[in-house]
C-alpha cells in the first residue's frame, strides 16, 4: 500500500502547544477538607506563606502550618532563574489556579508557565525530601523532525545525558541547568533542566532520566517538548525559550554545503486546522468504514490459515467477541500497514508476533525502525502516531482499549492527545521447531502513567473522507 493511501486513511498530526503560559494542575484523590474547617484554613495560611517568602529565598521555599490531622505541607520553587517580579507572577498564578481547581482536595499540585516555570506543591503529608515520580505530564510541539533524524537522536541523546548530569551534580542550590548541543552551523538545540532542591543529587538524576525516557516513549520525532514531575521539570526546543541561555547572534556564513541532508524542520500551522495537499476536491475511499466490523471475519479466517494474528485475546481465551474485538483487529491491521510485516513473521530462526515486536520497539525508544522503508519518506511523526494508535487498540485489557469512534477521531482531529499505551496482548517468539500451541502466551497487564485522557466519544458521529496528499 503506498503512503499517499496511509497518510490520507490513517495519519494527522496531533497539535499541543508547548507555551506554558497558563498554570495546569493535578487535584489529588487522597482526601478532601470541608470549607472553614482547621485543615482549609491552614492550607490558604501555607499558600500564602509560599508567596510572600519565594522571592526572599532565592526561589524555593517550603513551610509547614498545622499540628496533627490538620498539618499542612507546602513547596515552591521557581525555575530557569527568573527574576522576582516572574517569580511572583508565576507562583500567584498557580496558587490561583490551585484554589479555583481544588477548592478541597487536601493534596494539589500546580506547574505554572506564566511567564516562566514555577512548582507550587502542597499536602496533608511529609513529602520534602522523597522522590516522586508520579504524577508524570508530556507534552510536545507541532514542528516534526523529517529529514536526518537518526544523526539527530544521536546529538539529542547525548545532550540529555549531559544534562541530566550537569544538573543533578551542580554546586548550585537550585540546580538549573541550561545546555545547548550544535546541529549545525546555524542550528542548536536547547534543553532546561532542574529539580527540587529538598531532593538529593542521585534522586534528582533519576528524576530527569525519567522524564527524559517518559518524552521520548510518547513524543520522538516533534520539535520540542517538555516532561514534568512533582521533582523535576525538563524542556527542550530549538530556540533559546530561557534567558538562561546565551543571546542568539547571526551565524557566519556558511562553508560548503554538507554530502549529508540537512535537518528539516516543519512549522506549525497558524491555526488548528488540517492542511490538506494535492489535488482539490479528490476524494478517496474510506477504508475505514469497510474494516470496523470485521474481527469475526478475521478470527475465522485466521483459524482456517493457521494464522492467529489477528484475534483478540477474549476471543483466544473464551471463544468470546467483546465489543473492543474489532479495536484489537484494526490495532493489528495498522501496526501491519505502517510495517510492511504480516501480523506473525519470520526472525531468524524464530516467530515473531507483529504486536511484540512493535512493543519492544516502541519501549526501547526504536519505533522509527519499524516503518517500512517505503514510507520512511513520510513525516517521522505521523508514522510513530500511528504506530501508537495501533499499540493503543491491541492493549490486553479490553476496557484499556479505545473504542472504535475514538480511534476514527485520533486520526481525523488534531485537537486529541493520545494516551501512553500499556503493554499488549502478545504472542511470544518461539522457535520454529516448537508446537504451534507453544505460540500463544499472554502477559498481565503493566499499568503506567498517562498523558491526557482522550475525551469521550458520543454514540453518533461523521466520518469525512479525507483528501489524498
Amino acid at each position: 500500500m503506498g503512503s499517499k493511501t496511509i497518510v490520507s486513511l490513517l495519519l494527522h498530526v496531533i497539535i499541543v502547544s508547548i507555551t506554558l503560559t497558563d498554570a495546569q494542575m493535578i487535584c489529588y484523590t487522597t482526601g478532601n477538607f470541608t470549607a472553614n474547617s482547621t485543615y482549609a484554613k491552614n492550607r490558604d495560611l501555607a499558600l500564602r506563606s509560599l508567596a510572600s517568602n519565594v522571592t526572599n529565598n532565592g526561589g524555593f521555599y517550603n513551610t509547614t502550618i498545622g499540628l496533627g490531622n490538620d498539618t499542612v505541607y507546602g513547596l515552591v520553587l521557581c525555575m530557569a532563574s527568573p527574576s522576582a517580579e516572574n517569580c511572583s507572577s508565576c507562583v500567584n498564578d498557580a496558587i490561583r489556579t490551585l484554589m479555583a481547581g481544588c477548592p478541597n482536595q487536601k493534596e494539589a499540585i500546580s506547574w505554572g508557565g506564566n511567564p516562566v516555570p514555577c512548582i507550587v506543591h502542597y499536602g496533608n503529608r511529609y513529602f520534602l525530601g522523597s522522590l516522586e515520580l508520579s504524577p508524570t505530564e508530556a507534552g510536545y510541539n507541532t514542528g516534526i523532525i523529517y529529514a536526518n533524524f537518526r544523526q539527530f537522536l544521536q546529538i539529542w541523546s547525548g545532550l540529555m545525558t549531559d544534562t541530566v548530569t550537569i544538573a543533578s551534580t551542580s554546586s548550585s542550590r537550585l540546580m538549573p541547568a541550561a545546555e545547548t548541543a550544535d546541529l549545525s552551523s546555524s542550528q542548536k538545540i536547547y534543553v532546561f533542566m532542574q529539580c527540587t532542591p529538598d531532593v538529593s543529587p542521585s534522586n534528582c538524576s533519576v528524576c530527569l532520566q525519567h522524564c527524559v525516557d517518559y518524552y521520548k516513549s510518547c513524543c520522538n520525532g516533534y520539535q520540542g517538548g517538555y516532561a514534568r514531575t512533582p521533582n523535576c521539570f525538563f524542556r527542550w526546543d530549538l530556540y533559546p525559550f530561557y534567558d538562561l541561555f546565551p543571546q542568539v547572534t547571526s551565524p557566519p556564513p556558511s562553508p560548503s554545503p554538507s554530502p549529508s541532508p540537512p535537518f528539516v524542520i516543519s512549522s506549525p500551522p497558524p491555526t488548528n486546522t488540517t492542511i490538506r495537499k494535492g489535488k482539490e476536491n479528490t476524494a478517496s475511499r474510506t477504508v475505514i468504514v469497510t474494516i470496523v466490523p470485521t474481527a469475526i471475519f478475521l478470527a475465522l479466517e485466521a483459524k482456517a490459515r493457521g494464522q492467529n494474528g489477528y484475534i483478540a485475546p477474549e476471543y483466544a481465551r473464551k471463544r468470546q467477541f467483546s465489543v473492543k474485538s474489532d479495536v484489537f483487529s484494526f490495532g493489528v491491521l495498522v501496526l501491519e500497514i505502517v510495517s510492511g510485516q504480516k501480523p506473525s513473521f519470520q526472525d531468524g530462526d524464530d516467530i515473531e508476533h507483529l504486536t511484540s515486536h512493535a512493543w519492544r520497539r516502541w519501549r526501547e525508544g526504536t519505533a522509527l525502525d519499524l516503518i517500512d522503508p517505503i514510507l520512511r519518506n513520510d513525516s517521522a511523526a505521523a508514522m510513530m502516531r500511528c504506530i501508537h494508535i495501533g499499540l493503543l487498540c491491541v492493549q490486553e485489557n479490553v476496557a484499556d482499549r479505545p473504542t472504535m469512534a475514538a480511534v476514527v477521531l485520533m486520526l481525523s482531529n488534531s485537537s486529541f492527545t493520545l494516551q501512553i499505551p500499556s503493554k499488549p496482548a502478545f504472542f511470544i517468539s518461539r522457535r520454529t521447531d516448537q508446537p504451534a500451541s507453544s505460540l500463544i502466551s499472554y502477559t498481565s497487564r503493566m499499568t503506567q502513567s498517562q498523558l491526557k485522557t482522550v475525551p469521550p466519544s458520543k454514540n453518533e458521529i461523521s466520518i469525512t473522507e479525507l483528501d489524498p496528499r
